[in-house]
């Protein structure tokens, strides 16, 4: 007969957006992409804030300087924070305003607000964290089985 020991801790509530965030940053770098993930990430990025643009060599032109700017200047951020960072500046979520252009000043932008929000949500998380009660582990006799206080696992 095995003893398991039973632990006793507080759960945390985790609010929605610090939930994202916290998904969006376990994903992988834009340094791990090829050229042609990165192409259609800006792509999509484009149709998100419903980038106009005169014709198709301005497009072109502004999304390989696009490309190249992101591949030097934000090569280790994870690219589900940069889905979520255009995401919610489109909805209106982060103290910025989106136009129907993406330059790389626009790009910047988006990332500073999303950067605050980050920090604003889990700061909240982590504060929440320290005034949580701490996480015990207490560990059981086999007398204490007998009252039903633990869980007993046969082996």
């Amino acid at each position: 007969m095995e003893i398991v020991k039973a632990n006793q801790e507080s759960s945390i509530s985790i609010s929605s957006q610090a939930g994202q965030i916290l998904q969006a940053m376990n994903g992988g770098c834009v340094h791990t992409l090829t050229r042609e993930a990165l192409e259609r990430m800006i792509m999509y990025l484009n149709k998100l804030v419903g980038a106009r643009y005169k014709d198709s060599i301005e497009q072109s032109e502004s999304n390989n300087f696009l490309l190249i700017k992101i591949m030097q200047d934000f090569k280790n951020t994870k690219v589900e924070e940069i889905h979520l960072a255009f995401e919610l500046a489109v909805k209106g979520k982060l103290n910025i305003e989106v136009y129907r252009i993406l330059d790389f000043k626009a790009f910047c932008d988006v990332m500073l607000a999303y950067e605050e929000y980050k920090k604003e949500n889990i700061g909240q998380l982590v504060q929440m964290q320290m005034l949580s009660p701490k996480r015990t582990e207490k560990s059981y006799t086999e007398n204490d089985t007998k009252n039903g206080i633990c869980i007993v696992t046969g082996k």
